[in-house]
């Protein structure tokens, strides 16, 4: 780091201020070399000495301040440049400056030029209030300042005020915060002390006011803090909640808890006992003139960095709920470099970082009553400690602004003004204001707690006994006065199927708690592979029971774990894909009301693999629709045909349902949330009820021993065949003639198939009309089914 000392002037001053609040300023005459290389000949006798000047390397800085009468700028600006003359570093610095008479949101202005990667400027001094939207086009400084260096600073400003996703992005130039100014000469006329806490503070102010009026000194203020619409207002309320927590090393308080509560309060006691609205509204600017004319008694204000203050007034740190705890807003100004600059000129941004940030600069312009320091060691200086107070520069307990916890601050510092302006003017509740702040930038979720609602824990309650319920209804599979109820399809069919329906249900699952990419994938994920698990049998069995053989139906029927695969093969390359490509989280803001988020995917190959897992689905579920209806009056299926029917339907209302919700976000975060589990709910439940849960409800209610109803429905047909055995043969050679023919594939493929004239639909239709299946497998499955009365 450069020591600066011996060649800062101790006679330096601060340059008289002008008319002019935007100054750019070109240097010094070295600028005038800038981009020349001139060779320059003097001839001394018969010698000739070439002389081939330097190139100097301008670096420009844009600066901001919200004080028009602030030259701290100006004053960085001349010493670096005599600086650099001194020690020949070809280095000038070129100064452009803008003040609340030229730029209304310093933010914006500084964030489009550096979104355009603009290298106009290489050095910002900017506000603190925007270190997360500068950090990332400004260099990262931890390889050029050491831990060394950094162990100077105040470790609680770096980390709040300079660091952005742990990357340094700046260092501290100068900071402020607010004290408590009290009118020594009236403290004295009534004998009493500087207050150390508010309630102290009221009695002491109201005392010495009511005195005061019976004397006719209607002009004192008795207290005055900074509550008008300006971003003061902000910092001023932020203090004293922060001022009321148990002690000194305790965290801010939470803003719903009892010490919020209780710095409201006393913020509405002092607002009636001493704050008319035209001293809440009074200018921030006249807070100094009222120091100066000694019209307060106890003023709150920001540290002047001058004397000014000393004739009349004493200093000292703001009061708090109890004795020994404090609290200050911190405000300041930090040098980052542009890291889309050329290396020559990143070269040049460092020298000049490493001059204004050095100890003994600081030092020099803390002595000199022109800024307050960052560098805590300063007020250890037995030098400084001559001039200034150190006691309170060492004990001052700082609070940042909640720059960290919006992406837009100036949103929120307008609407915080707004709701502590409804506070005061319009007597909203203290709850009712903490709560607003709060959802300024709360993001709610739904989650088993039940601090804001308790619909998270219903659902979850009833989606986790919903779930073991079903699963214990699989036992029914095993029971034999239920079996056949269940032939319409093979056991491990429904075991897959009934976990379909649990994976699906499990995807509410992935709503609770904050919204990640990877709960979004995993929403994603349990979709895709419920839904194949839920349809793939369903399928197979509609090709094993078409009418008419086909060689590729034969084939799956063969293959029935080649056929599972297949899908599931399916659904694991996309969604291995899409665990690789990160969902977006998306937030929605609603003004004046709860904030959320939700899962966005912005990456074009995810959108595209979303599309082809549901163009998948959606075949799947058309080639079913189309089994459905060729297999329509297939007799021994003729109940589980139209239960899949009615479930294929309510499968198709949920997912357009679904799909339009989130395309209309629905602007409440519970009723986004609700309406998409109960949707999901709900279609679960159909398929559960209508392919599975009817047929244990048939089962209770028939109440049957199907083992003896089977056996003795057999000794009753064997009696009958014995005594018509003659009658019976015939006839039933007949009918087997007759169903060997309706069954022989080549038949069907003569009477309804063979003939080639017919369209595809034409057969489709032919199909519909027919009752029973081409399977041998099938059919003699069926002759049981209705020789018991089974669906």
């Amino acid at each position: 780091m450069v020591q600066p000392s011996e060649f800062i002037r101790d006679d330096f001053i601060l340059p008289e201020p002008n008319n002019c609040y935007r100054e750019e300023y070109t240097g010094r005459k070295e600028q005038s070399l800038l981009s020349e290389r001139i060779d320059k000949e003097i001839y001394i006798g018969k010698s000739k000495i070439n002389f081939v000047p330097v190139k100097t390397i301008i670096v420009n800085i844009w600066s901001s301040s919200r004080e028009i009468n602030d030259y701290s700028y100006e004053l960085f600006r001349d010493e670096f440049n005599k600086y650099s003359e001194e020690k020949k570093l070809n280095i000038t610095i070129n100064l452009t400056k803008l003040t609340t008479a030229t730029v209304i949101n310093f933010g914006s202005s500084v964030e489009v030029l550096l979104k355009r990667n603009s290298s106009k400027y290489d050095i910002y001094f900017y506000d603190y209030t925007y270190v997360s939207k500068y950090a990332p086009y400004l260099l990262e400084l931890n390889e050029y300042v050491s831990k060394e260096e950094l162990s100077q600073y105040n470790s609680k400003i770096l980390l709040t005020n300079c660091y952005h996703q742990n990357k340094l992005v700046g260092l501290p130039i100068k900071i402020g915060f607010n004290v408590l100014y009290s009118n020594k000469a009236l403290l004295k006329k009534y004998k009493k002390e500087i207050p150390r806490t508010w309630r102290k503070l009221i009695d002491t102010g109201y005392y010495i006011y009511e005195k005061e009026k019976k004397l006719n000194n209607t002009d004192l203020i008795p207290y005055i803090g900074i509550y008008n619409d300006s971003e003061e207002c902000l910092c001023s309320v932020n203090e004293l909640i922060y001022s009321f927590r148990d002690s000194p090393t305790s965290p801010f308080p939470d803003l719903l808890s009892k010490e919020a509560t209780m710095a409201l309060e006393t913020l509405r006691e002092i607002k009636d006992k001493f704050l008319t609205d035209s001293i809440i509204n009074l200018d921030t600017l006249k807070y100094r003139d009222l120091i100066i004319d000694n019209k307060g008694l106890f003023v709150k204000f920001w540290m002047f960095s001058d004397d000014v203050y000393e004739d009349n007034y004493e200093v000292s740190l703001l009061p708090g709920n109890k004795e020994g705890v404090s609290g200050s807003s911190l405000i300041g100004y930090n040098i980052g470099i542009n890291k889309h600059i050329s290396f020559e000129k990143k070269k040049g941004a460092i020298e000049v970082l490493k001059f204004i940030t050095s100890k003994e600069f600081q030092k020099k312009l803390v002595l000199n009553n022109t800024l307050i320091s960052a560098i805590s060691s300063i007020y250890n200086d037995e030098d400084v400690c001559k001039k200034k107070n150190c006691a309170l520069y060492n004990n001052i307990q700082l609070i940042s602004k909640p720059v960290n916890l919006t992406v837009d601050y100036d949103e929120y510092d307008e609407k915080f003004r707004e709701y502590i302006s409804e506070f005061f003017q319009k007597g909203k509740s203290v709850k009712e204001t903490l709560q607003k702040i709060i959802d300024i930038m709360k993001i709610y979720t739904i989650t088993i707690k039940t601090d804001d609602t308790y619909v998270g824990l219903i659902i979850f309650i009833f989606i986790t006994f919903y779930i073991v319920f079903i699963l214990l209804s699989l036992v029914f599979l095993y029971k034999e006065n239920f079996s056949p109820y269940f032939r319409f399809l093979p056991n491990k069919f429904w075991i897959i199927i009934i976990f379909g329906i649990v994976t699906v249900l499990c995807s509410c699952f992935t709503q609770y708690g904050t919204v990640t990419s990877i709960k979004c994938f995993l929403k994603f994920l349990f979709l895709a592979i419920g839904s194949t698990l839920v349809l793939t049998p369903i399928l197979y069995k509609l090709i094993i029971i078409f009418p008419v053989e086909f060689k590729f139906f034969k084939w799956i029927e063969n293959h029935k774990k080649k056929y599972f695969i297949f899908f599931f093969l399916i659904d694991i390359f996309i969604t291995l894909i899409m665990y690789f490509i990160s969902y977006d989280i998306e937030d929605v803001i609603i003004p004046y009301g709860q904030n959320f988020q939700i899962c966005k995917m912005k990456n074009f190959g995810g959108n595209f693999l979303i599309f082809v897992e549901c163009l998948c689905k959606i075949l799947i579920i058309s080639v079913i629709a189309v089994f459905i209806y060729t297999e329509w009056n297939i007799s021994y299926v003729l109940y589980s045909i139209r239960c899949v029917m009615v479930t294929l339907y309510i499968d198709i209302i949920t997912v357009i349902l679904l799909f339009i919700i989130n395309i209309i976000i629905i602007k409440n975060y519970i009723w986004y949330t609700v309406i998409k589990d109960l949707l999901i709910i709900i279609m679960t439940v159909v398929n559960y009820l209508l392919l599975y849960g009817n047929r244990i409800l048939v089962g209770l209610i028939r109440k049957k021993n199907i083992k003896q109803l089977y056996i003795n429905k057999i000794t009753k047909n064997f009696i009958e065949n014995e005594n018509n055995s003659e009658y019976d043969k015939s006839k039933d050679d007949d009918n087997n003639d007759d169903d060997d023919d309706f069954y022989n594939p080549e038949s069907n493929e003569h009477s309804h198939g063979s003939d080639i004239n017919k369209s595809v639909i034409l057969k489709i239709i032919d199909f519909h009309y027919l009752t029973q299946s081409s399977s041998s497998r099938e059919i003699r499955t069926s002759s049981v089914i209705y020789k018991t009365n089974f669906i």
